[in-house]
């Protein structure tokens, strides 16, 4: 029962005897130093990183990753309470190695406090080492692992409490990593060729109107190394449009997103409001993708938006109570509805029948085709005044121009507008109903012009400059009855 107690006490003792070893100003030596000797031949403990070894063999100096670990430099780090050297000691077994308190050790091992060293291992508390291997509490290390508190570590690897690594690997509380991966807590190591991570993406503004803009900010790592990152880009959720690529530096990048960027289908929504939801994709070298999503708030205001423009559906002529609902051509939008106001919708148009020569009177009459039922030919333009349709009939006929237009179903209407040639030829504010043209007998051009009411019939010649001229032909100014 005292045995031990007693195993615990001498331990810490004879690891410092031993250790330590003899120092003496004659030349280090492997029957005087049970650490090792250094360049100066000075007999070291053997257990720093710069000077490392046992035995009385020169020192090492152990690189990184690697460690000094009982003499010897391995990758990792072991734990425990002690270790042995330099003969067997409490019912230990050794066959050129050091056991103390009922240890084994074979070929150079240090075995404590029941444990197992072969080939060079140190083992404490009941663990077992192969090969230069370091096992502490129950421990199994082969190849130079480092295994505590009941872990398996294999070629180099560090295992803690209760975790296996393999070649190099890092295991805690129970993990299990192959080929360098570190998990705690019992995961499974990343892969290699792991995808990007999107760790946050975040707006400067949840709101974007038409006029302004929200900057987007993504941070992004790569289980592989941020080297690895080849950039990212913006795209709608719903649908996966592109909108754009990320800039900035890696593993830090942003993008500036504006009201025009969006499609019309995203900006049309109700004065209440509208969203959009965005994602951000980054990918790797090796084309892994890593994504995450944010979104934003769409406002016009007290507004409808209607294809990305804020409108008011009160009275935009092309929004009239709904997004794309055109008020008729000349027409206006009152209230949410479309009208015509003191106009007639015709054919979707606004119409005024009083003057419109397609619809005079009434939607769809038409003065040409009147005019041409009547027998009015002639290249004269077919209008409509007051909502009657009217043409100017030319003839070389003399006679009064109500006789005239009777004989072709309609009546002559005086008017200031319908022949330029005889208004300008009689004092402004005249109203003709008949205008004739005078020809020179003497020469071959015109003489002068004659203008009358509708009743009148012109002269067969008059005088003009000293001269006489004979009637070519007269127009008058025809219209419905």
């Amino acid at each position: 029962m005292f045995v031990r107690p007693f195993a615990r006490v001498i331990v810490p003792v004879v690891w410092i005897l031993l250790s330590c070893g003899p120092q003496r100003e004659a030349e280090c030596q492997p029957s005087t130093c049970s650490g090792c000797c250094d360049a100066a031949g000075v007999c070291r403990p053997g257990l720093a990183s710069e000077a490392c070894g046992r035995a009385g063999d020169a020192c090492s100096s152990c690189v990184a990753p690697q460690a000094c670990v009982f003499g010897s430099c391995q990758v990792g780090s072991g734990a425990g309470d002690g270790f042995a050297g330099g003969g067997g000691a409490a019912g230990g077994s050794a066959a050129g190695g050091t056991a103390i308190a009922g240890g084994s050790a074979i070929a150079g091992g240090s075995a404590i406090a029941g444990g197992s060293a072969i080939a060079g291992g140190s083992a404490i508390a009941g663990g077992s080492a192969i090969a230069g291997g370091s096992a502490v509490a129950g421990g199994n290390a082969t190849a130079g692992g480092n295994a505590t508190a009941g872990g398996t570590a294999t070629a180099g690897g560090t295992a803690t409490a209760g975790g296996t690594a393999t070649a190099g690997g890092t295991a805690t509380a129970g993990g299990a990593a192959v080929g360098g991966g570190s998990p705690v807590g019992g995961g499974a190591a990343p892969p290699l060729n792991a995808p990007p991570q999107v760790v946050s993406l975040i707006a400067n503004s949840q709101t974007l109107t038409t006029s302004g803009f929200v900057t987007l900010m993504a941070t992004v790592t790569d289980p592989d190394g941020l080297g690895n990152l080849a950039g990212g880009t913006l795209h709608l959720a719903s649908t996966g449009q592109l909108l754009g690529p990320f800039t900035g530096a890696v593993g830090s990048y942003s993008y500036t997103l504006r009201w025009t960027e969006l499609p019309t289908t995203v900006t049309t929504f109700p004065s209440t409001g509208g969203s959009v939801e965005l994602e951000a994709r980054f990918l790797d070298a090796a084309s892994a993708v890593g994504t995450r999503r944010i979104t934003l708030t769409l406002s016009c205001s007290s507004l409808t938006a209607c294809a990305g423009r804020c409108v008011s559906l009160e009275s935009d002529t092309g929004n009239c109570g709904a997004c794309g609902r055109q008020v008729p051509s000349g027409g206006v939008c009152s209230n949410g509805v479309p009208s015509c106001g003191s106009r007639t919708l015709c054919n979707g148009g606004c119409r005024d029948l009083s003057n419109d020569p397609a619809h005079c009177g009434s939607c769809g009459r038409s003065c040409a085709a009147w005019a041409s039922s009547v027998g009015l030919t002639g290249t004269e333009i077919a209008v409509c005044r007051q909502g009657k349709c009217a043409k100017t009939l030319q003839t070389t006929s003399r006679n009064t121009c109500n006789a005239l237009c009777s004989q072709r179903g309609s009546v002559c209407r005086p008017t200031l507008t319908f022949d330029r040639g005889c208004t300008s030829a009689f004092a402004s504010g005249s109203v003709l109903g008949a205008c004739a043209d005078f020809r020179s007998q003497t020469s071959s051009g015109l003489c002068g012009a004659w203008g009358a009411d509708c009743a009148t019939t012109p002269p067969t010649t008059i005088t003009y400059v000293s001269q006489t001229c004979q009637f070519q032909s007269m127009r008058c100014f025809c219209a419905e009855p």
